[in-house]
């Protein structure tokens, strides 16, 4: 397991990247965006000591979401 950091509103993956990470989240949150939003506001959001971005890792797809 590796630790990372990331910046307020920094990407963390984009819809089309290729899954190889799973997230735990361990301060802060997460803004999960659907391709189809073209707002600011994302779709839902990941909350500390949540797990994201399994589903690509899962499935072996490409990401189908924005996370940042």
């Amino acid at each position: 397991m590796n630790k990372e950091q990331f910046r307020q509103f920094q990407s963390i993956f984009k819809a089309g990247d290729k899954a190889g990470k799973v997230y735990l989240l361990v301060s802060g949150s997460v803004g999960i965006f659907l391709p189809d939003n073209d707002s600011k506001e994302p779709n839902f959001y990941i909350r500390e000591n949540e797990i994201f971005g399994e589903m690509g890792v899962i499935d072996d797809e490409l990401r189908m979401a924005d996370a940042r």
